[in-house]
């Protein structure tokens, strides 16, 4: 009897229950209905209690209402999921159908087949992914007290954090809306708690939540803080706990949907899954080995997910695939240009699309976001209503339908063509590209535009595209693992970072990179010349780039590449003028010893060029006598390393009881880049061989081609292990090395 009860009321009885009586039990009973009578519960006010008042009761009600049979979705990503009854009443709203209509990857799907999927897939992995990291959490640290309720919340932060995406996902956000309304400070996740907020109106949910699942004010504080941020930004400046829904002993459950900290997050553990799948990309993350390893330490007096040690290598590949997938799909440049196409369109109609809101009142592409149940109307579907308005199908009578029919605007004609140009490969024209590590300003942009309006005289500068391509790890030019904490095998609370030199020397030297390509939107007489042209400015301007960069290294600390400005005079006595911003009238002295690439040339490509190849038999001479001594060096220091560690551990060891395996990691070329000897071909030109330099190519590549591991054995057992390895730990962290 006791146990059926329990089951269903949730009776916190103690420990000994099966060693009493049934008198005994009664007597519990009745203590218990003597509660009740006392406070005066009713069916609804036990629905109300909240969790101090079912504590001071004895009893426990989450388990009733939160562990509910749910619905079952059959996910290509994760399988067969169970979400929970409230999270399908949410899906099953206009506010979060909408999604089925606003693609993924924006543009993307006019390039890669496959990707056609879409918003509302997305957000049903990440509510999924957000309740199973939570799981995983409470299975692992039960003293965390982490509650169906909080577990609810996060799930329902996750199929909620994208809801105020636009058309074509961050195409309106991030462009659109930036060129349309370019005073308004605007993110979709701004809009995503607005619609969040309707959609609970809308649909009568606020009641259900709260009389039916047990669910607070605090609680939907705790979801949109999830979503958006802290709505305390006052406390957040004066460096206090920022958060209302949830108090600092839970402040990790924040890093589970969208993770400000170091951008490790069930959002991009879905996305990576669901875009390579879609794609055709090779995805190399398990976020099921990741949630393994997961624990939360306390890092200053807040308590943060960290990862074990061992899993830093991992998190690197992490968000190396996410900076793979910018640059093969999201940066792709076909994709960039037909997005940039989209937002001329939009822009073009915007004044002339009526979409009605709230009260009747009407809004047009831009403001639709001002109002919740206008921007509800508002998905991809735009396309097709720009591209074809009368589709064929009408309620009226072919009579109605001409009374009904308006002249169209020159603008909206036009926007016309431009989507018709995307569906049939009619794109801007392709001029060049170049990179640089920063991103280029507007008004640097707008000058560029100028100039190559000057270069190409059949063009203005308004007929030119400049599209930026940011490729990072996903927090720009930073470290993202600067970051995250780590726990080691031994000690799981005692946190610590892991700094990427003891990680490998085979990670990039630096984080972020700007492609920048230029497109012409009209037609142009000659192509070829134009785009040689282009070429040649891209070039020049990419080299002056990089000159600053190196000029800025090679000088004292608080130079930056700003402070410095570079000419290239083309006369019959060409030369490169550098100058310091802050004295333009005086040519800079450069020390050949800091710069030695600095010299009088004709060309400034070709002078790199030249310079390498005039010593290239003595630099190959000197690699071939380089390994040598390398490998003489190696058996010499090993030697030496087993003499020291006899010495640091003096208990009747020699030198002959270690054995130092010394294993090398590089990509087969040692420390050389494998592609310099690799020869390339061109679209135009595929019977011209050539070599493209690895700065050509991405300065995301690792900055070294080869890595060192040294381990360390012992080969007897005359000896305590752990002592041993003791000292040997403190040996490593002597020699600088990780141990």
């Amino acid at each position: 009897m006791a146990k059926k009860l329990q089951r269903k009321l949730s009776l916190d009885l103690p420990p000994d229950f099966n060693e009493k009586n049934v008198d005994e039990l009664c007597q519990l009973l009745q203590t218990l209905q003597d509660k009740f009578k006392e406070k005066g519960i009713n069916g609804v006010k036990l629905k109300n209690l909240t969790d101090a008042e079912q504590r001071e009761m004895g009893i426990s009600i989450s388990e009733r209402y939160f562990k509910e049979p749910g619905k079952v979705f059959n996910d290509p990503i994760h399988g067969h999921v169970e979400l929970h009854p409230l999270l399908v009443r949410i899906i099953d709203t206009p506010q979060f159908q909408r999604l089925r209509n606003i693609k993924q990857l924006g543009g993307a799907y006019y390039v890669y087949p496959g990707a056609s999927h879409n918003r509302f897939e997305h957000s049903i992995g990440v509510a999924y992914l957000a309740g199973e990291f939570a799981q995983a959490l409470r299975s692992r640290q039960p003293e965390l007290n982490i509650t169906d309720k909080d577990i609810l919340c996060v799930q329902i932060a996750g199929l909620c954090h994208d809801l105020g995406h636009g058309p074509f996902s961050h195409l309106f956000d991030q462009m659109f809306i930036r060129k349309a309304r370019p005073g308004k400070k605007w993110e979709h996740e701004e809009a995503s708690l607005k619609m969040f907020e309707y959609l609970l109106d809308k649909n009568g949910l606020k009641d259900i939540m709260k009389e039916q699942y047990g669910l607070e004010d605090k609680d939907l504080v705790f979801i949109k803080e999830m979503i958006g941020g802290p709505q305390n930004t006052n406390a957040a400046q004066r460096e206090e706990w920022p958060y209302e829904g949830r108090g600092q002993d839970k402040s990790f459950l924040y890093e589970i949907v969208a993770n400000k900290r170091n951008g490790i997050d069930v959002d991009k553990f879905d996305y990576f899954a669901r875009d390579c799948h879609h794609l055709g990309i090779q995805n190399n993350f398990d976020h099921r080995r990741f949630f393994l390893f997961a624990r939360v330490c306390e890092v200053d007096g807040v308590k943060q997910i960290c990862s074990r040690d061992k899993e830093v290598h991992n998190l690197y590949d992490m968000f190396h695939a996410r900076s793979c997938l910018h640059r093969k799909a999201y940066q792709h440049p076909v994709n960039k240009i037909i997005e940039h196409m989209i937002v001329d369109a939009f822009l073009k109609v915007d004044p002339y699309i009526q979409i009605e809101g709230k009260d009747k009142k009407m809004y047009n592409l831009s403001t639709a976001i001002d109002d919740m149940e206008a921007y509800t109307k508002l998905t991809d579907r735009v396309f097709e209503a720009i591209l074809s308005p009368p589709s064929g199908i009408y309620f009226c009578s072919p009579q109605e339908k001409e009374m009904m029919q308006v002249e169209e605007k020159p603008e909206v004609i036009e926007a016309r063509k431009t989507l018709q140009g995307i569906m049939t490969r009619d794109f801007y024209k392709y001029m060049g590209k170049m990179s640089q590590k920063q991103k280029p300003k507007k008004q640097e942009i707008d000058q560029w535009k100028e100039e190559l309006a000057k270069a190409i005289p059949e063009l203005k500068a308004e007929h030119f595209e400049v599209v930026v391509s940011p490729v990072d790890y996903g927090k720009k030019e930073k470290d993202p693992i600067s970051k995250v904490y780590f726990y080691s095998k031994t000690e799981h609370d005692k946190p610590f970072k892991i700094p990427k030199g003891k990680v490998s020397r085979l990670l990039p030297e630096q984080f972020s990179e700007h492609f920048i390509r230029i497109y012409s939107k009209e037609n142009i007489t000659n192509l070829e010349d134009a785009r040689n042209c282009v070429d040649l400015w891209c070039k020049e301007k990419e080299m002056i780039c990089q000159w600053k960069e190196e000029l800025a290294e090679a000088f004292p600390d608080g130079f930056t590449p700003e402070d410095f400005k570079i000419e290239v005079i083309h006369d019959a006595n060409s030369k490169v003028d550098f100058y310091i911003r802050s004295k333009p009238d005086e040519p800079l002295n450069v020390p050949k010893d800091r710069v030695s690439w600095l010299i009088p040339v004709d060309f400034p490509e070709l002078s790199i060029r030249v310079y390498l190849e005039n010593n290239k038999t003595s630099l190959e001479a000197a690699k071939d006598a380089k390994r040598h001594i390398d490998l003489w060096c190696t058996k010499k220091m090993i030697r030496q390393w087993k003499e020291e560690l006899a010495e640091a551990i003096p208990d009747r060891l020699t030198p002959e009881d270690f054995e130092v395996v010394v294993s090398t990691v590089d990509s087969k070329k040692r420390n050389e880049d494998d592609k310099s000897q690799v020869y390339f071909y061109s679209k135009t030109e595929p019977h011209k061989s050539f070599n493209i330099h690895r700065d050509k190519v991405s300065w995301l590549i690792p900055e070294h081609f080869s890595k060192h591991f040294i381990r360390v054995y012992l080969k007897n057992n005359k000896t305590s292990l752990e002592d041993v390895k003791n000292q040997v730990n403190q040996w490593c962290k002597r020699k600088g090395g990780k141990p």
